[in-house]
């Protein structure tokens, strides 16, 4: 590998099927990805090249399954080495946020958070609720939070939430 440059994956997701759920792979439109795929996969698939390290980045699990998909890809990390960091899931609106945050940082490989925003003014069937969090004050204020453990926040909406999400990203930097 000495001769291929060293690599680095910002974005993959790992799951596993019979420990967590995952109800967007439950369609059967999703069966051609619908199976387990844990790091010995994508060491697999990864083999030419030079991997030395791999964000995974939450992987829409259950909203119950968040914490525990971070213990199972901190076991992952432990004897695999992947992933090396982790961005959570975590709602930045729920009422019991600090808490989860908290936990979140016991977690030395967890480096941000994703919070799926999506939410588009004309079309409907691309709202995951009902308005646009990124102009919620309450969202926001769940946004602010993330500064004090560190993490960062990683996006996952339409160009229409732009403005919002830039007005929220200037106050809390």
């Amino acid at each position: 590998m000495a001769d291929r440059p060293p690599f680095v994956d910002a974005h993959v997701h790992f799951w596993d099927r019979d420990l967590l759920r995952y109800p967007w792979l439950e369609s059967p439109a999703m069966a051609a990805i619908g199976s387990t795929y844990t790091p010995a996969h994508y060491r697999a698939e990864a083999a030419a090249w030079n991997l030395v390290a791999a964000v995974h980045v939450e992987a829409g699990a259950h909203e119950g399954d968040s914490e525990a998909e971070t213990v199972w890809l901190d076991e992952c990390a432990e004897t695999s080495g992947l992933p090396t960091a982790f961005v959570a899931r975590e709602a930045l609106d729920d009422p019991d946020l600090d808490r989860k945050l908290a936990r979140l940082s016991e977690h030395g490989r967890v480096k941000g958070v994703r919070h799926l925003v999506n939410w588009h003014p004309l079309d409907a069937a691309r709202r995951a609720y009902p308005s646009n969090l990124t102009v919620s004050e309450v969202w926001r204020k769940g946004f602010a939070r993330l500064g004090t453990y560190g993490f960062s926040f990683d996006f996952h909406g339409f160009p229409p939430q732009l403005p919002g999400l830039v007005e929220v990203a200037r106050r809390h930097p």
